[in-house]
């Protein structure tokens, strides 16, 4: 019985294990990305706004095509921004009135995320 025990102990734990090397991974393959994306939204917002990593919200989808932050800026009072990724590998502010057409033309994209930080569904 205590054997029993021990393998499932273990057995879960490689599972575990595995998890959350794999949420590593993608937060290693898209780092690069969101510092580039946070770096053009600090002088998007120049001023107006501290934007620091751990106090937003990162979501990738189409494998790094597009990264949408998410900030409050002031108390009760959320901010979105969309970024896209150019044929060069940089990234590029999506006005607000231009994102909806890309939710409507990639809407297959953004119905599930690559990664997700701060967003507190992990």
């Amino acid at each position: 019985m205590k054997k029993r025990w021990i393998i499932l102990i273990v057995i879960i734990m490689v599972l575990l294990s595995g998890c959350q090397r794999s949420v590593e991974r993608k937060k290693e393959q898209y780092d690069p990305a969101i510092k580039q994306v946070l770096a053009l939204e600090k002088d998007r917002i120049a001023g107006e706004f501290r934007l620091k990593r751990e106090n937003t919200g990162i979501a990738v989808y189409g494998k790094g095509q597009y990264l949408m932050l998410y900030y409050d800026p002031e108390p009760d009072v959320g901010a979105e921004a969309l970024y896209q990724r150019n044929e060069q590998g940089d990234y590029d502010y999506i006005p607000e009135e231009d994102r909806y057409d890309i939710f409507d033309r990639d809407e297959k994209i953004f119905e599930t995320n690559d990664y997700i930080e701060n967003l507190g569904i992990k």
